[in-house]
């Protein structure tokens, strides 16, 4: 029987290797096929079976002191191939760095997103309100990151990033750990919402149910994990320097099929009040870009343990 491989590294919150942790593999009748503790610099597990069907997906699991668990499915194993896997582990006692997310770094990374802080005030002014942000409600400042990042990683047409639809950031109580609220061009709403980008799109029903007020949204399906989710709130339009434009609540959500979001990511969070954590997006994102070969996922902040 043909046989695949797959070579298995763990980071932390900060992308630093963790030194060791217990890796397990299960196969898609949930069997163990590997489980060990070892050094996870890189961790090879050889002779997979391969059946050419969809027993040919594994779930990769770590676990270590210290941090929690994670994994990753499903890992696709192809004959004579070695699949990269990659797991985020994120410190159980950590906080956020933003050494690398000052006002000058998001000039340079995310202009756009900058563009959009100083649609109402200098940017004086905006720069000293997003430092707050980072100081008095770090979680918020990583929300937004998450979804901006996530936003530029978006192609439309022309090559066009979905961040640069973006026209204002409504700077409230509302920008939270899981959303910020915004003014968008209209043509994202056209983009999106075009029929023939079904495949990067779905249509979210009913979304009234879960974001009082809209009137449509859109949720990215590239990744089984961590998409954006962009509701427009057709009733609430203005101009932004000559742009006409709509309301947009963006957000991310935790899983891409609708009953899992609504069983384990919307009803627990209704239950006890606490939104999407941004940490977890982080390291579920992170791991999706990866493991689809794409460039990483880098809001530009990191997790950082505390000892």
């Amino acid at each position: 029987m043909a046989t695949g491989k797959m070579t298995i590294s763990v980071v932390d919150g900060a992308r630093q290797p963790v030194s060791r942790a217990f890796i397990r593999v299960l196969d898609a009748e949930h069997n163990d096929v590997y489980a060990q503790s070892r050094d996870v610099a890189a961790v090879v597990v050889e002779g997979l079976q391969i059946r050419d069907n969809w027993r040919d997906t594994y779930t990769v699991q770590a676990f270590a002191k210290g941090y929690r668990d994670t994994g990753f499915h499903p890992v696709t194993i192809s004959a004579g191939t070695n699949k990269s896997v990659a797991l985020m582990m994120l410190p159980r006692q950590c906080r956020y760095d933003f050494g690398r997310a000052g006002w000058d770094q998001l000039k340079a990374k995310l202009p756009d997103l900058c563009a959009s802080l100083t649609w109402d005030v200098d940017e004086a002014g905006a720069r000293a309100r997003y430092e707050d942000l980072q100081r008095d409600h770090p979680e918020a400042a990583a929300g937004l990151l998450n979804i901006t990042v996530a936003m530029q990683q978006i192609r439309l047409s022309g090559g066009r990033s979905a961040l640069s639809y973006l026209k204002g950031v409504i700077w409230n109580t509302t920008l939270a750990r899981d959303r910020f609220f915004g003014w968008a061009d209209e043509a994202l709403l056209a983009e999106v919402g075009d029929p023939a980008r079904r495949d990067a799109f779905a249509v979210e029903p009913c979304p009234a149910t879960f974001h009082p007020g809209a009137t449509c949204s859109y949720k990215q399906t590239q990744f089984d994990i961590g998409n954006v989710q962009l509701t427009f709130h057709g009733g609430e339009r203005r101009t932004i320097d000559g742009v006409h434009c709509i309301e947009v609540e963006p957000d991310m959500d935790l899983y891409k099929d609708l009953v899992a979001h609504g069983l384990l990511e919307v009803l627990p969070n209704e239950l006890t009040r606490v939104p999407t954590d941004p940490k977890a997006i982080l390291a579920l994102r992170w791991m999706a870009g990866c493991n689809a070969d794409l460039a990483p996922f880098d809001p530009l902040y990191t997790i950082e343990t505390v000892t």
